[in-house]
């Protein structure tokens, strides 16, 4: 979905289901792509909150060595 709406290729409607769909891919990746920076030993975190109908997603990342 990220790439389709960078690229310009997204559909210009879709349904709600698939809008979800895309959502939990995006929250997914982001949770893979800090499980992959802990992994090799930065220190890194999400997290996921929901306020008003909204989701924020914080990304913290300890770039110290």
């Amino acid at each position: 979905l990220v790439d389709f709406l960078h690229d310009g290729n997204a559909p210009k409607r879709i349904g709600n289901a698939q809008k979800l769909c895309g959502i939990d891919m995006f929250k997914d990746t982001v949770r893979s792509s800090v499980q992959a920076l802990v992994s090799i030993g930065v220190e890194a975190r999400e997290s996921i909150s929901y306020h008003g109908g909204k989701t924020y997603i914080t990304i913290s990342i300890n770039e110290k060595i």
